[in-house]
């Protein structure tokens, strides 16, 4: 009974060794972010009326001088997005489908809050909802398909005139 016990004690401390370790390199990672400041605004488009309208799911990325990805969101209902990033100067890129993208190059201190908005021009390439094969594709199988409901319909014969 006392060996049981002696190694249950044993094995629970190894662990809590092992995790402790675990989390002392894991918080004295180089990601650590020491300041930084708020980053907030709006995405808008111009529709195809010229009214400004709000771009939701556009994505709003944040490049540091070394070309990497610091952020990335998508905008909210609205076009609302709200990011904190570290302090550093950054490139600032927004896209949407069917806009041409626009980026800003910003710098962000300690404690700031920056408040950026953009207001998107339609790109003129049109946004397919589905390849043109698809489409085709789709109207065979339902045009297939509403001759077989047909078909099963009592008394309905396809080549004998009474179909209208």
């Amino acid at each position: 009974m006392f060996k049981k016990l002696f190694l249950t004690i044993l094995f629970l401390l190894s662990i809590i060794t092992l995790t402790s370790l675990s989390w002392e390199s894991a918080l004295s990672s180089d990601k650590t972010i020491y300041g930084g400041g708020l980053l907030y605004g709006r995405v808008l488009g111009f529709n195809m009326y010229d009214e400004l309208i709000p771009l939701e799911w556009a994505k709003v990325i944040v490049i540091d001088e070394n070309g990497e990805i610091v952020e990335s969101v998508s905008t909210l209902n609205g076009g609302y997005y709200e990011m904190f990033l570290p302090t550093g100067k950054f490139r600032l890129k927004v896209e949407h489908p069917g806009y041409i993208a626009q980026s800003i190059d910003i710098a962000i201190s300690n404690g700031s809050s920056t408040n950026i908005n953009f207001y998107l021009k339609p790109s003129g390439i049109p946004i397919p909802e589905f390849p043109s094969s698809i489409v085709q594709l789709l109207m065979v199988f339902t045009l297939l398909a509403s001759i077989i409901v047909l078909m099963r319909i009592k008394n309905f014969k396809l080549f004998q005139g009474n179909c209208l």
